[in-house]
């Protein structure tokens, strides 16, 4: 069992390493699908940290913290990979925090963990992919028709977790 999950987390490990040599070299033309895995891994370490999140920490004051510092983290990566956006680190910030105050809506909640969990990916997903395409484009309203998709599968789930527990 152990030994399988170490080999597993070094395999991932060598992937993550080999993918941010890859973007060093913008010239790369691997570097497209590069940008792709790494804010999916991004995407998925923020899951999985609200998933351990709600099923271990029952106080708001200790998961604030955490939600928020991933939140920015994870955010900052995601933008940094896109040259046309500017001040990332602030643009991340901000994310984060609206990210915590969600957090702390939902938090007292009577939800399952999955079910918080999709809530909160729905909405760290909505605001790092409409602070992408702000940086693109300026039409509010293309950028909402895009997002629709991710809060209708979002809310899918959300009532498939909480109808099935």
């Amino acid at each position: 069992g152990w030994v399988a999950v170490l080999l597993f987390g070094g395999v991932v490990l060598y992937l993550v390493f080999a993918a941010e040599s890859i973007l060093c070299n913008p010239s790369d033309e691997r570097n497209p699908f590069v940008k792709i895995l790494i804010s999916g891994l991004a995407y998925a370490t923020f899951l999985l940290i609200m998933i351990g999140t709600r099923a271990s920490i029952s106080r708001l004051v200790i998961a604030a913290p955490l939600i928020f510092f991933t939140g920015w983290i994870l955010s900052a990566r995601i933008l940094k990979l896109d040259d046309s956006i500017r001040h990332p680190w602030l643009k991340a910030l901000l994310i984060a925090m609206l990210t915590t105050e969600f957090a702390a809506a939902l938090h007292y909640w009577p939800t399952t963990i999955l079910s918080y969990s999709v809530l909160m990916f729905g909405g760290y997903y909505a605001l790092a992919n409409t602070t992408i395409h702000l940086s693109r484009t300026s039409s509010i309203r293309l950028i909402l028709k895009n997002q629709l998709w991710v809060g209708f599968f979002c809310l899918v789930l959300f009532l498939y977790f909480e109808l099935t527990s």
